[in-house]
């Protein structure tokens, strides 16, 4: 449910205002297929376990409801209030905001909360013997809805602006925003948290503020000729789902534990992996995620005292010139060209401190373990800051308008974007470890995964009247682009807290580090995972002796065309028409099913090469590393994007 009232009043000739109130209610339950009865089923389609109990040797199937919707529900109300004032001083229009916003959000998302059981083997599954079992629940209670985010926020805006026109050719724009946060409502506090870090989990955006100072002029020297540009600070705006990241995961008032085969008689709930039907949590695992010995290790989501609010210096520079190209070409050639320039000044990142330095990897890298006096899985995530990343992009365009009804367009777009942490999803967990890792601990900085380098892009636009007044018209629009970058990486597939690694949660993710010939860091499972590396080595003209860049790689490119056709047909009543429409998205498939086709290395868009080990030697517990099971990189098809869909229809207009 939303409303606006928007009131505009003119005071005088030279001063308006305008006052804006809006209210948005939101809700939104995301209840599973089949309803909330049932957990989570991950079985390994190994005929039997190999190697380790927790780590599948090939494909898995999952079924049941996914672990983020076993309890999602959001609900969130918005009410803004803003009011700008106009007025005009000769050659001078002031404008001033002044600006109120509030949220209100209950956020309950308990991941995990049915269950998630992992079998290890067909024959695992057949028993109904699981290996894994992974639990969230709302403590003391075990109600669910207790362990929900409940929290209001405020924003309060101010602003002014000068709009100069200097002369017929030149405007000028210059003016400065303020964004000024604040919430009363604080995570409960965890004492556990501050005798871990020596600060409090209470943080939150309150008091935190963003100045914002902007610039930009429009040029016109010629009637053909238009220049634009501007520069300033960008940022502000409340992410809400962070700050709620904190209120869901208090350590308090939720609790989730990780058991398996190898640590459940410490607990006391192995029953709770034998003959599981997926309906019924053991009880002994509701003990023990209420027990405080357990509880006083619970995953805690942290904002950083010192976070500073995101923002960006962006500044855009665009050319437009309507050219006469003569007799021959004509005249009403648009050509365009645009760069956009954007450097971070504060970005979020997340990091584990549960996580700390121990020694080192064998390619130098930070090794990691647990923070003394914690254990087992769990993490206290903390969103702070990064200070590196740019995007450059460039783009060249053009358009022609044809007398005999014909409307083309080109554009040519190129860019190179480096960013730290993706910000791919929500929760501080996907957050944290869907990056690619130089240092296991924080997202590695480089190339992005959002940067396209290149895109090309047409459309052809027909129409005509043959008869009467009725309209022909036949739309092409294509697109084609470079693939989507992705990371080589090598896989810790150990359980828990990572054996190589030494982290939580991204063992899949460390970048590749790539052996010299016969180097002495390195050794192998096999000849044949040596040979098969130092094939994809040479292949791909990789670094030797050098841990791979972030998104070094690129998925395949991208090609499609889509097509409109539709025509108008009188029917002879009160001037009445009839439109026959054809809609053909991805044309190419249709012609051809591999055309049009999207294939690429698949979310979070990196790819394990080889499985990684540590070899000991002596006192140093990971001297080598030991590869194994080298793979190519898996590039799947994206199914939605690469089917081709067709839509007819017929509109009467009257």
């Amino acid at each position: 449910n939303s409303g606006v009232f928007q009131l505009n009043s003119d005071w005088t000739d030279n001063f308006s205002t305008e006052l804006r109130v809006s209210h948005r209610d939101y809700k939104r339950d995301q209840t599973p297929f089949g309803g909330r009865e049932f957990a989570q089923f991950e079985v390994c389609l190994d005929p039997t376990s190999v190697g380790s109990s927790t780590g599948c040797n090939s494909g898995r199937i999952f079924f049941g409801p996914d672990v983020s919707r076993h309890f999602n529900d959001l609900d969130t109300k918005n009410t803004s209030i803003h009011l700008t004032g106009r007025v005009s001083l000769g050659n001078h229009l002031i404008k001033t905001l002044v600006g109120f916003t509030q949220n209100k959000t209950f956020n309950l998302f308990l991941q995990r909360g049915l269950g998630d059981y992992y079998f290890d083997s067909l024959t695992d599954f057949e028993a109904g013997n699981a290996n894994r079992l992974r639990f969230a629940a709302a403590v003391p209670s075990l109600d669910p809805n207790d362990a929900a985010a409940v929290f209001r926020t405020r924003n309060i805006t101010f602003g002014i602006q000068d709009d100069w026109d200097v002369n017929d050719q030149l405007a000028i724009t210059a003016g400065v925003r303020a964004d000024y946060f604040e919430g009363d409502d604080k995570p409960p506090l965890n004492p556990n948290f501050v005798d871990r870090h020596g600060f409090a989990n209470t943080h939150t955006f309150d008091d935190k503020y963003l100045i914002q100072p902007r610039f930009g002029f429009n040029w016109k020297p010629t009637d053909r000729l238009i220049v634009r540009g501007g520069t300033g600070i960008f940022g502000g705006g409340t992410p809400d789902v962070f700050i709620s990241n904190s209120f869901s995961n208090t350590g308090q008032l939720t609790n989730s534990v990780d058991i398996n085969r190898s640590n459940c008689a410490a607990s006391g709930t192995c029953g709770a992996l034998n003959d599981v039907d997926g309906f019924i949590i053991d009880p002994s695992v509701e003990a023990f995620v209420v027990n405080g010995a357990s509880l006083a290790l619970a995953p805690v989501n942290a904002i950083d005292p010192d976070l500073d609010i995101a923002s960006q210096w962006r500044s855009s520079l665009s050319v437009n010139y309507d050219a006469n190209l003569g007799s021959f070409l004509g005249d009403g050639w648009l050509f365009g060209a645009d760069l956009l320039y954007s450097e971070i000044i504060d970005a979020y990142q997340w990091t584990d401190l549960r996580s700390v330095v121990i020694g080192t990897l064998p390619d130098g890298r930070n090794r990691y373990g647990a923070l003394p006096g914690t254990s087992g899985s769990n993490q206290d995530l903390l969103m702070t800051n990064s200070h590196e990343g740019r995007s450059i992009v460039g783009v060249a365009r053009f358009s022609k308008r044809v007398d005999f009804g014909l409307d083309i367009d080109r554009s040519y777009t190129r860019s190179n974007v480096k960013d730290c942490s993706a910000i791919t999803s929500a929760t501080a967990g996907s957050l944290y470890s869907n990056n690619a890792f130089h240092d296991p601990n924080f997202a590695a900085c480089g190339r992005s995964i959002y940067e396209i380098r290149d895109q090309w892009k047409f459309g052809a636009d027909f129409r005509r009247k043959f008869f009467g007044e009725n309209e022909t018209r036949i739309s092409l629009f294509g697109e084609y682009r470079t693939g989507r970058p992705y990371s080589l990486t090598m896989l810790d597939n150990s359980s828990g807290r990572l054996a190589v690694l030494g982290t939580v949660g991204n063992g899949g993710r460390a970048l590749l580090y790539v052996p010299e010939v016969d180097d002495p860091r390195v050794v192998y499972d096999s000849q044949a995972t040596e040979d098969a590396l130092n094939a994809f080595i040479e292949d791909n003209g990789l670094d030797r002796g050098e841990i791979v860049k972030k998104n070094s790689e690129d998925s395949p490119d991208f090609f499609k065309i889509d097509l409109h056709v539709s025509q108008e047909i009188p029917t002879y009543f009160l001037g009445s028409k009839v439109k026959l429409f054809a809609d053909i998205e991805n044309v190419l498939n249709l012609i051809d099913s591999d055309w049009g086709s999207l294939r690429q290395v698949s979310f979070p868009y990196t790819a394990a090469l080889v499985r990684v080990a540590c070899v000991a030697d002596g006192a140093n517990p990971c001297a080598q590393y030991r590869y194994s099971s080298f793979q190519e990189p898996n590039q799947t098809l994206n199914s939605r994007q690469s089917l081709y869909q067709i839509r007819v229809g017929a509109r009467f207009s009257f």
